[in-house]
């Protein structure tokens, strides 16, 4: 059979283009390329618990010194790596884009070394750290929850501490810490592994040097706020009492018999009685400090009370301290608005109470809380004033 001349040309041709296939075939599978890596640059943010996406990826320079198949590649750190590969008909440098896989599992540093050849760089990722706000209004600071007792002189116990809610918008590392104040200061670090409502504790360290309440200033996002510490003297006892007033602390204990709570006529009150601690130049007076509050027809609660004539209004209070020495006294009255006790706790069952009080007094010298000399009498600003006891059992 005679075989048209065009025909055999075709033939010719498709045996050609398949051998010439077969051969570019066989350079594309087998043939390895030869190199080097000459620098890695990483891109993207990198999240505790977040899946990788397109944005995480590495861009690397190589020299190609024969063209083939290339792996480029890194090992797995904290559950995740890098890889790509292909082949390349040219040598001299060339750049890739090498996209990552996997989920970041732990909040680290991650070092890597990416291989290519027989040639290594390593490098690391350093992931974002977290970010968190008040959970509160915007703007507002939340409620702050204080825990221990603050004592002139002691160093602070891991069980001082302070908690305070936030809400947490990024996962990561976080490392925080306040001001220093009066010689303490709270501060913690740790990783946030959800986002959303938590709570962060902060740890106090450091010796209070002085008595008093103050404003240890603390910032989260753009937010400042305060965290106010009360720092009393340090006695060796669960109930006493102390103010400052004219630049001088006044302080003492609280007899176990001597405060005393009960209701009298639809008035539930609670009064205190304390004595002043005796030392070189103070002789101990029968109790000089008096602090009572109550309520009209309703339970005694934490609030804010103040002074009454008489308690005919609801969340009244009353304040006399007394000196020994001077025959002086200081005495918060309805007719000098502005003096307050606050009362943070009253504990039923345990009959734990305490608060704090400041404001301006008459310093007179009548002892009587009730009725002071109101028309010549000084006024002066107790400051920083602080009572804890517990009721008597009846």
């Amino acid at each position: 059979m005679k075989i048209p001349g065009l025909f055999k040309t075709f033939i010719f041709l498709c045996l050609i283009f398949c051998s010439c296939a077969r051969e570019l075939s066989l350079e594309t599978n087998n043939n390895k390329a030869s190199g080097y890596l000459t620098s890695v640059n990483v891109h993207g943010d990198y999240t505790l618990g977040t899946n990788l996406t397109d944005s995480n990826y590495l861009t690397v320079s190589a020299m190609f010194n024969s063209p083939g198949n290339y792996n480029i590649g890194t090992d797995t750190v904290y559950g995740y790596w890098f890889a790509a590969s292909g082949y390349i008909s040219h040598t001299g440098i060339s750049d890739f884009h090498i996209p990552s896989f996997g989920t970041f599992l732990k909040d680290a540093n991650a070092d890597f070394i990416i291989h290519f050849d027989t040639s290594i760089l390593p490098f690391s990722i350093t992931p974002l750290s977290a970010a968190y706000v008040f959970d509160a209004p915007s703007g507002n600071c939340p409620t702050m929850e204080v825990f221990g007792t603050y004592k002139q002189g002691v160093s602070l116990a891991t069980s001082d501490s302070v908690r305070i809610p936030i809400i947490v918008t990024r996962t990561g590392k976080y490392t925080i810490q306040t001001s220093t104040v009066n010689n303490i200061q709270f501060h913690d670090s740790g990783s946030f592994v959800h986002l959303g409502k938590d709570t962060l504790t902060l740890y106090g360290s450091g010796t209070p040097a002085t008595i008093g309440t103050y404003n240890i200033p603390i910032s989260v996002s753009s937010t400042a706020c305060d965290i106010s510490i009360p720092v009393v003297p340090k006695i060796d006892m669960t109930m006493y009492w102390y103010f400052t007033a004219e630049g001088v602390v006044h302080n003492g204990y609280i007899p176990d018999s001597l405060v005393i709570g009960g209701t009298a006529n639809d008035i539930e009150m609670i009064g205190i009685s304390g004595k002043v601690l005796p030392d070189s130049t103070n002789s101990e007076y029968v109790y000089p400090f008096t602090l009572g509050f109550g309520r009209i027809k309703s339970d005694i609660i934490p609030g804010t009370y103040i002074p009454s004539a008489l308690p005919y209004s609801d969340f009244f209070a009353l304040f006399s301290q007394s000196h020994a020495t001077t025959s002086t006294t200081y005495t918060a009255t309805v007719y000098l608005p502005g003096f307050s006790i606050q009362l943070l706790e009253i504990d039923k069952s345990s009959g734990f109470v305490r608060g704090t009080f400041s404001g301006p007094v008459h310093k007179t010298a009548d002892a009587n809380p009730f009725f002071p000399q109101e028309d010549n009498s000084p006024v002066v600003n107790i400051t920083e004033g602080y009572f804890q006891g517990y009721l008597k059992k009846k």
